[in-house]
């Protein structure tokens, strides 16, 4: 008797409890996937901690105020607390107490359709301009490093970027592609850095979030002479980090499935 009371409770219990919650709390990505419930809106902000060791593409090249030519021991791996010789090229004066963003140029991209060639910018870490050694020589001390600093890596004044993105709308219609990743990885995945071929001229800036998909064709009939094109799927989206003229660099908010150089994006509204 005993046990066929809790058995009945029991029942009792989830069918009470299935009037509250009707679905799993786990199923609710599945429902959303299956039947195109809409996402929850993101935050007004989005905040990215790194945000000072973002790269960039440019095609207009930029004049550094100096590059590193000597570390103070000689030895190969320069990192932070390290004290560094400057040495200026006379472009841009170099300000004792003021911070520089240390970088390396990479081999130029060259877009095969546009025929745009841009400068790869990878920034290495921050210095700091503490004295005067003679005319023209600049020792600096490490602040922080971000990856390897090298000898001959350049030096440009650094500019304060604020981790705090606020979350804007992107451009109704704008479509585009993936140039590459900021490292240079064949593929690219959440969290990742990479570049696109839109920039402000585009009226892409800071905050945008658009949507990476893919989008197959085929012929209706085996004898048909057309292709048509499939519906567009979304296989993942990214936020707009910082922008050039015609280029921008975003980080990979999510991917669903590989994407690499090429991978086309478009805006959701």
């Amino acid at each position: 008797m005993l046990s066929e009371k809790i058995f009945t409770f029991s029942i009792l219990l989830m069918i009470t409890m299935s009037a509250f919650f009707p679905f799993s709390l786990c199923a609710e990505e599945s429902i959303r996937q299956q039947y195109g419930a809409s996402e929850p809106p993101l935050s007004q902000d989005y905040r990215y901690p790194m945000i000072d060791r973002v790269g960039f593409l440019s095609e207009k090249p930029l004049k550094p105020a100096g590059f590193i030519f000597k570390v103070r021991g000689d030895h190969d791996l320069i990192g932070k607390g390290d004290e560094v010789y400057i040495k200026e090229t006379g472009s841009i004066p170099i300000v004792l107490g003021r911070y520089y963003t240390v970088f390396k140029l990479m081999e130029a991209m060259t877009d095969v359709k546009t025929e745009r060639r841009s400068i790869q910018y990878y920034l290495t870490g921050i210095v700091e301009a503490t004295r005067k050694a003679e005319p023209f020589l600049v020792v600096g001390k490490v602040i922080q490093s971000f990856r390897a600093i090298s000898l001959n890596d350049n030096v440009m004044p650094y500019i304060s970027r604020s981790p705090k993105i606020p979350v804007a709308e992107s451009v109704k219609g704008l479509e585009g592609k993936i140039i590459a990743s900021e490292e240079r990885a064949g593929m690219i995945g959440q969290d990742n850095v990479a570049f696109i071929d839109r920039g402000s001229k585009d009226g892409v800036r800071q905050g945008q979030i658009y949507y990476l998909y893919y989008q197959e064709e085929m012929r209706p009939a085996a004898d048909a002479e057309q292709k048509i094109r499939l519906p567009r799927v979304n296989i993942g989206k990214f936020i707009v980090l910082c922008n050039e003229e015609s280029t921008s660099t975003v980080l990979i908010l999510q991917s669903d499935r590989e994407i690499y150089p090429g991978t086309k994006f478009h805006s959701q509204n």
